[in-house]
């Protein structure tokens, strides 16, 4: 029993040229020339079916083969391809109403249903008009859309008048179109798939061929789905929100903990600095007080016991008052005459002579005895000099002969003689220094060298290549970095030379060993610091480059075999990259003679060539720089290189000591002679004042008389016994007693000044500090110093100690805890901006730590755990559950289809065949791995790393471009197979089946179009619900095509209507060849079209006329007669 539910009439008024209502039978062919207005009744049924939002976007395709510039206002108005003034000008330019209605039949033919849209311009000026679709329970005549206006004649129904009559039918008007077509779709009316055929109907009815099948199937012959993803991007967004929120808060709080560790440090510091200098000045006034009171008692009880030496230094005191006044009244009796004041002259100028005298003849012993001195250490020298490590050896002749002369000569030679000693050994002195220069401009050599060495040998041990890097350091130094972000690297730190005997290539070719590596994220920043780094870095350090890793992927450098990149071996991605954009074409060749095989090639000593230019590099100077292995030899070579340095060292430094020994011994063993010569000088008065000597004792004696030499010796007798005094004075003092009381009365005043001092000191201390905010500190401390010692004079200088330390541990703190705020705010600016970052206050930032380690971070750990599982969740029920459903609905509507495909048409019988995409292979296994898991904790749990990073893939293309088209392709579950459509001739039972596209460039058009026809037929199969076979409802069968059959052949064509027919479906064909004649035999009616001007005043209009035929009817019969008997003539 039929299922379709058939289109039986059509109603055109005031639709452009048409104002009918038509009979539909069966299947109906359209007929008429190009332009007779076939298209426009096509336009109309599909307007009805789909509705004026999908429709008008493909009005008239099958002629244009793209939107066309008809529009539903160009229809009611009837456009007349004409402008005034820039204005389109309308046939009914002072208004219309226009119905267009399609009217269905159930198979019993009973059920009548009408659908149509009513559409009404009050004047050309209107660009949309109003639309009123309607539904009719029954069968409309032409009539019932007009009303006998007041001029007698019939006029379109006004909209109350056309209500009236819908609702005395049981009909409804809809108030809009979305309305309108969920009804019309129910199963209860047409029964069909409201959006298969919204996507089909308009394409389909003006398809041609596409490249392929599977182009072809996925466009009409499978649903759309739309999948949901607005949820779930929102909630991964959210997720990884809360995830960088989270990292940025942890990354806050490490800094932040930071910030408060370093503000306790200061703290405790000053809180140590000022509790230590209160009681270094505490025990400071104790320990000088103390010593003060001590010093005090003792001096008391030395006072008690030297009693009896008191009293005898006060006997000798008055025995040496009595003793010097009697030698005064002498000393005054002796100059009472003149003959006894000079009595007494010569006597103290022969004294003082004598004494002088002694003197000199002193100096005269010593001056012999120091020259005998300087003769012996100037041979000693002189003989060390001949044994000095020098080659040739050093000539001391002339310091021989000065020496000699020096020994041999008279004293009134002496001064000579010494200078000519000093000259030659001056002289000496510079021929050891000009033998020695070579060494020691040798030594300083080895000596700088081995520096410069040690250093680059302490860099080498550390992994860190010697070498001046500013953008390298710059960048570690100034660069942003979270946690697990890639720090900025040298290319050479991720490289190794797998073949050394291409080492030294590598090394003289490989100038952009030291270009910088930056993660994408970070290249502007890093280009920003580049450009900023001082000119004196790169006078010392050389070109800096820094490389764009964005460029270098986009050009997808490659390897070529046999080329310099496959030596150098790395495992990092991009690192690979720019290898091989730098040597990916530099092909490796053992000798020159092959440079010119290869657009690029090197030779193993770095001779290369590229681009055209050949390049002969400086040698390579053995020191390799390429990869940890590098650099572990590079540390090899110059440890063996400070070998040889510190073998050369230990040969020349013991020549050096030598050689400084004796220049430096010159001016002990030949000192300068300047004071001798004084004291040769001074030795010249001697003969002199022995004979001043001899005439003041002749004086003497002349004038000499008893009583004058008795008054002499008692003089001489007083000045002994004064002498005696103070010798016993001295004595008692000696013993130590009196000086020790002198002694310690300074002492005492010393300290009770001190003592003063240190009051004042310990009084300001205690208005500087308020010991009782570190009262704890300071108990704790007092007693642990109590313990460790009595004294307090070491405890004062301890804390002294201590007081220093906690300044400068203060200080430390304090710069600490700048850098810190520094980097904190540098790092999450702008947001700190705000933030203090002098270390004054720590406030802001303890507070913001308390708020995270308290409130955050928990509340952004548990936000993003509920997100993470919310996301999980909605992505395997809205996404991955939707596509493994959709997925499996392809697999029944192909087989469904299929199964309706199994009659042959013609000779043949088609079969559409699906075969996983290869390109989505390991997305399928991501939806077939949801369908394993209920739980969402099991799914993720057992993905694998591939899984993971598919995954990773899909949810980063939809959060960052969803509207895509790679991203509509990876939701478009029609993606995720191959579609293909085999055909197979039944004549042949040993036959293969053909793949259609294989073969399409070998059939021609009409083999090509007719399996193309077969799919649509499956497609309508589908949008009309005969795929399921379980569901016995009537629905819709309708099948328009527009310019149909175009390239068919008559056979064919009848074939495909045949087949149309069998699966129980009515077809509508538009046609303007000459198969018509073919098409019609197979078809019921047959609708010819023709086009005339039609007038009103100066505009000129079209009228669409129809002529409707019956195959079963005589006209229809003759029709097809004589258009037999034209194709037999022709």
């Amino acid at each position: 029993m039929s299922r379709a539910i058939r289109l039986t009439q059509l109603h055109a008024l005031n639709w452009y040229g048409y104002r009918d209502s038509l009979p539909v039978q069966g299947n109906l062919v359209l007929a008429g020339v190009t332009g007779s207005g076939k298209s426009i009744l096509m336009d109309l049924l599909m307007l009805v079916l789909v509705g004026p939002e999908r429709a008008h976007h493909h009005f008239n395709r099958s002629a244009t083969g793209s939107k066309s510039d008809r529009t539903i206002k160009g229809y009611c108005l009837l456009d007349t391809k004409r402008e005034e003034n820039g204005q389109t000008q309308y046939f009914h330019d002072k208004g219309v109403t226009t119905y267009i209605a399609a009217e269905f039949t159930w198979p019993d033919g009973k059920r009548v249903e009408t659908w149509g849209l009513r559409f009404e311009f009050r004047s050309a000026a209107e660009n949309d008009g109003t639309t009123t679709p309607f539904f009719c329970p029954a069968s409309l005549a032409k009539s019932d859309f007009l009303t006998e206006a007041e001029d007698g004649k019939p006029r379109m129904s006004p909209l109350g008048a056309f209500k009236k009559l819908i609702d005395a039918k049981g009909g409804r008007l809809f108030s809009s179109p979305r309305e309108y077509l969920r009804d019309m779709a129910n199963p209860s009316h047409l029964n069909f798939n409201k959006d298969v055929l919204q996507r089909l109907l308009p394409s389909a009815m003006s398809f041609t061929n596409l490249k392929s099948f599977d182009d072809f199937c996925r466009q009409f012959v499978l649903p759309a789905e739309a999948v949901p993803v607005d949820d779930v991007v929102s909630s991964f967004r959210d997720f990884q929100s809360y995830e960088r929120e989270l990292a940025s808060l942890k990354a806050q709080l490490d800094r932040l903990t930071r910030i408060r560790d370093h503000a306790a440090r200061l703290r405790e510091a000053e809180r140590d600095h000022a509790v230590a200098t209160y009681l270094a000045a505490e025990f400071g006034h104790v320990h000088a007080s103390g010593e003060a009171e001590q010093t005090r008692e003792r001096l008391e009880r030395l006072k008690v016991d030297n009693q009896a030496d008191e009293a005898r230094l006060a006997e000798i005191a008055e025995l040496t008052e009595s003793g010097t006044r009697k030698r005064e009244g002498l000393q005054a009796l002796l100059n009472e005459s003149a003959d006894g004041r000079l009595y007494n002259k010569l006597v103290a100028d022969l004294t003082k002579l004598e004494a002088e005298i002694e003197q000199l003849r002193d100096r005269a012993s010593r001056l012999d005895g120091g020259l005998g001195k300087r003769l012996k250490s100037a041979r000693a020298w002189m003989e060390q000099v001949g044994k000095a490590p020098l080659d040739p050896i050093v000539d001391t002749t002339r310091l021989k002969n000065a020496i000699g002369f020096l020994e041999s000569c008279e004293r009134e030679q002496t001064a000579s003689s010494l200078s000519l000693l000093a000259e030659a050994a001056n002289e000496t002195v510079k021929t050891i220094r000009n033998r020695f220069d070579g060494d020691r401009e040798e030594l300083r050599r080895l000596r700088s060298e081995k520096s410069d060495l040690q250093a680059q040998i302490d860099l080498l041990q550390r992994g860190v290549s010697p070498g001046p890097q500013p953008l390298l350091a710059a960048l570690k130094s100034q660069l942003p970095l979270l946690p697990n972000q890639t720090p900025p690297r040298a290319l050479r730190e991720v490289c190794e030379v797998s073949d050394e005997s291409w080492r030294a290539a590598a090394e003289v070719v490989f100038e952009e060993k030291f270009a910088v590596l930056v993660a994408e994220t970070h290249y502007a920043e890093a280009s920003a610091i580049l450009k900023k780094l001082p000119l004196s870095d790169l006078t010392s350090a050389g070109a800096q480059r820094l490389i764009d890793i964005t460029a270098v992927r986009a050009a997808k450098p490659a390897a070529k075999k046999g080329s310099l990149a496959e030596l150098l071996q790395t495992t990092d991605a991009d690192s690979r990259a720019c290898i091989d954009a730098l040597f990916g074409d530099m092909v490796r060749v053992a000798d020159t003679a092959q440079l010119d095989r290869h657009p690029a090639a090197i030779t193993p000593d770095g001779l290369h060539k590229r681009a055209g230019i050949l390049v002969r590099p400086a040698p390579y100077n053995g020191t390799p720089y390429i990869g940890k292995e590098g650099l572990k030899r590079q540390l090899e070579i110059k440890r063996q290189r400070l070998g040889e340095i510190e073998a050369s060292l230990r040969r020349l430094e013991p020549i050096e000591l030598e050689i400084e020994r004796l220049i430096r011994e010159r001016a002990s063993a030949i000192p300068e002679h300047e004071d001798v010569i004084k004291e040769l000088i001074r030795i010249e008065d001697l003969p002199k004042k022995q004979e001043q000597h001899a005439e003041l004792m002749e004086q003497l004696e002349a004038i000499a008389t008893d009583e004058f030499d008795r008054i002499r010796d008692d003089i001489e007798v007083l000045a002994e016994q004064l002498s005696s005094y103070d010798g016993e004075r001295t004595s008692i003092l000696r013993k130590g007693r009196i000086r020790e009381i002198q002694d310690t009365e300074k002492l005492l005043t010393l300290l009770k000044e001190t003592a003063s001092r240190r009051e004042d000191e310990f009084s300001k201390v205690q208005l500087r500090i308020d010991i009782q905010q570190h009262h704890a500190r300071y108990l704790s401390w007092k007693k642990e110093a109590s313990e460790y010692t009595p004294a307090p004079d070491v405890l004062a200088n301890e804390f002294r100690k201590a007081a220093a330390a906690a300044e400068i541990a203060a200080k430390e703190a304090i710069g600490d805890l700048k850098v810190a705020m520094l980097d904190f705010k540098k790092t999450f600016a702008p947001k700190f901006d705000d933030l203090p970052e002098d270390g004054a206050d720590t406030t802001p930032y303890e507070s913001r730590l308390q708020q995270i380690e308290h409130a955050n971070i928990p509340e952004y750990e548990k936000k993003s755990v509920t997100e993470r599982k919310r996301w999980e969740a909605l992505f395997r029920t809205q996404v991955l559950s939707r596509m493994q459903q959709a997925l499996k609905n392809v697999e029944n509507i192909i087989t469904l289809l299929n199964h309706q495909l199994k009659r042959p048409i013609g000779h043949d019988r088609y079969k559409i065949e699906r075969r996983p995409n290869p390109e989505y292979k390991i997305y399928r296994d991501l939806i077939d791995l949801n369908a394993l898991h209920h739980e969402d904790e099991l799914f993720f749990a057992s993905m694998g790393g591939e899984l993971q990073d598919a995954l990773k893939g899909f949810l980063n293309l939809l959060v960052q471009n969803a509207s895509s088209p790679e991203a509509a392709r990876l939701l478009d579950y029609r993606q995720y197979f191959d579609y293909d459509l085999t055909v197979t001739d039944i004549r042949d039972s040993d036959g293969k089946s053909i793949s259609v596209d294989k073969q399409g460039g070998k059939m021609s058009g009409g083999e090509n179009q007719s399996p193309y026809f077969v799919a649509i037929l499956a497609s309508y199969l589908h949008a009309y619900n005969r795929h399921e076979s379980r569901r016995k409802e009537p629905s819709l069968a309708l099948v328009p095509i527009d310019e149909a059959f175009s390239k068919l052949s008559g056979e064919r064509i009848q074939n495909c209507i045949q087949a149309m027919s069998e699966l129980d479906l009515q077809g509508m064909f538009s046609m303007s060849s000459g198969n018509i004649p073919y098409a019609f035999s197979q078809c019921d009616e047959l609708i010819v079209i023709s086009r005339k001007e039609e007038r009103r005043g100066t505009r000129v209009g079209v009228r669409n006329v129809p002529v409707v035929l019956f195959r079963d009817s005589p006209e229809g019969r003759k029709w097809i007669s004589e258009s037999e008997q034209q194709a037999v003539e022709a």
